[in-house]
């Protein structure tokens, strides 16, 4: 219960809400611990990592919202049982895809 900062008597005595409300606060601070290491990565990064030369010179990242979603990770921080839409880009490989790629693997032909 140390994350909870409570002793053990105190956690006895919490109703199932009382818990559950400890919980996001304790998810909560951690995100909020999260985002200001992102945001120090950010700045850090913004000083050193450029794209182009010269006078086309400009950061990689417009903005922090590119580098990290904020609002999504609160998000995810207050209700961690919602599945996010991280990686919906990643489509299941088929049977032959599976096999063609084996094949490749022990030293077949790609055909």
């Amino acid at each position: 219960m140390a994350k909870f900062n409570m002793t053990y008597i105190e956690a006895m005595r919490c109703t199932p809400r009382q818990f559950e409300i400890e919980m996001i606060a304790y998810r909560l601070r951690r995100q909020e611990i999260e985002l200001n290491n992102r945001l120090n990565a950010y700045y850090t990064m913004a000083v050193q990592s450029t794209k182009g030369k010269g006078e086309n010179m400009r950061m990689i990242y417009a903005d922090f919202n590119d580098f990290y979603n904020v609002e999504e990770e609160f998000e995810q921080a207050l209700r961690p049982n919602t599945k996010t839409k991280r990686n919906n880009h990643i489509k299941p490989l088929s049977m032959a895809e599976i096999n063609r790629r084996l094949s490749m693997q022990k030293g077949g032909t790609n055909g």
